[in-house]
């Protein structure tokens, strides 16, 4: 494999390129993930071909839609506000709990910071890490593997 364009590119005709850049809208990764080079030796390639290029991100039309678009301030709000983790609403949704911690705070909600592992003995917690690893110990607790990581690491200083 040629990383760097060598022979690959320079069979590469024109017309091919500006099919695929412009009508089929592959991205300058994409056209150089085809031809199995790297990126600047495509990018450089469109560029002598006298190719417009497009501005970045302007592929990114086929990332999914956050379900949390479809979801009231409201609805959102009160779960939260009724006790509910960011992680226990991030399950109902099928999202990430930092999609729903950065959409709460985009709604002016304090975001509280694992209230819940404060009021639990270190000690416990690392016993169910230790029995159930840290991803159920999370699950069991309402709050991210991260949390439970930080919360033990902070207790053993």
């Amino acid at each position: 494999m040629d990383l760097y364009g060598g022979h690959k590119l320079a069979q590469v005709t024109s017309e091919e390129l500006r099919d695929l850049y412009l009508n089929q809208k592959l991205s300058v990764r994409e056209l150089a993930v085809r031809y199995r080079v790297r990126y600047n030796p495509m990018y450089q390639k469109l560029k002598k071909f006298g190719i417009p290029l497009r501005d970045l991100g302007t592929n990114q039309t086929l990332k999914q839609p956050n379900p949390l678009d479809a979801v009231s301030v409201e609805e959102l709000r009160s779960k939260y506000e009724s006790g509910m983790s960011t992680c226990e609403i991030s399950r109902v949704y099928g999202v990430s709990h930092e999609t729903v911690a950065k959409r709460l705070r985009s709604l002016g909600v304090a975001v509280k910071s694992n209230a819940k592992l404060k009021k639990i003995p270190r000690e416990e917690i690392v016993k169910n890490c230790n029995e159930l690893g840290t991803t159920r110990t999370a699950k069991l607790y309402g709050v991210s593997r991260q949390a439970i990581w930080v919360h033990v690491k902070e207790g053993s200083k």
